[in-house]
């Protein structure tokens, strides 16, 4: 349990040092690298947590650049 506590501890750290350093971008960087760097550190014996927080963050990014491009060719 300290374990987990201490590294969710330095996530949120590294996350705000990020967005005080380049805000709302740096936030999400930021918070993208501290899930996979938690999920990496507490895997499971079978070695499937990381995969799936890095299959996570793609389908995200895609859903994320999707709306991001039909902003930009809709006509408002």
């Amino acid at each position: 349990m300290r374990r987990i506590a201490l590294s969710v501890a330095a996530a949120i750290a590294f996350v705000a040092i990020l967005a005080l350093l380049f805000g709302r971008r740096g936030a999400a960087v930021g918070a993208a690298v501290a899930f996979l760097g938690v999920a990496w550190r507490h895997d499971n014996q079978a070695g499937v947590c990381l995969p799936f927080a890095v299959l996570l963050l793609l389908v995200v990014g895609v859903m994320v650049l999707l709306m991001v491009m039909l902003l930009i060719v809709a006509p408002r």
